[in-house]
């Protein structure tokens, strides 16, 4: 297809699909050259530093242990920090913009945050053969990769500990 029909097609200006297919030509990645920032601001993480945060999320899914979007804003505020981006996050709060989060989901539309539920309907409702199987699949793994000792395992039903609390 060429640029003319594109143009008319897609109700794209010509110069627009011309100008963007340079930059591709010219070595810079799809995402890059297609990718939408507010107006106001510069995309604040580079595609690296973003995929890596991508994989962050995606690691912590397969682990089991959820983020929510609260997580998620203070984990772009510290990658920020520690990387020395100049960036428009909270600096009191240590949190990234809402405004930001929702233009993350929305370039990663595989992502899902969700809230943690109380552990008593957690345990109700995800207490089945598959559930468990892929918890002790994970746990088995993680025995292997990092060889604990009996030492470094503990059993967080008697400790105490709360994994959800509530708040007052």
């Amino acid at each position: 297809m060429g640029y003319l029909l594109a143009s008319n097609t897609y109700n794209v200006p010509k110069s627009s699909l011309e100008d963007r297919i340079k930059k591709i030509k010219r070595g810079k990645s799809k995402y890059e050259v297609f990718r939408k920032c507010p107006a106001t601001e510069k995309c604040v993480f580079t595609d690296e530093l973003e995929g890596m945060l991508v994989e962050h999320i995606k690691i912590m899914e397969s682990r089991l242990f959820g983020l929510t979007k609260t997580d998620l804003r203070r984990l772009a505020f510290q990658l920020a920090e520690r990387n020395n981006l100049n960036h428009p996050f909270n600096k009191e709060t240590g949190l990234a913009g809402l405004d930001w989060v929702s233009g993350f989901l929305k370039r990663h539309s595989e992502l899902s945050l969700r809230s943690p539920e109380a552990t008593s309907a957690a345990r109700a409702m995800g207490f089945n053969r598959s559930v468990v199987s892929s918890f002790f699949n994970l746990l088995d793994t993680l025995y292997v990769k990092h060889a604990f000792n009996c030492t470094r395992i503990y059993n967080m039903d008697e400790t105490g500990l709360t994994s959800v609390p509530k708040k007052k």
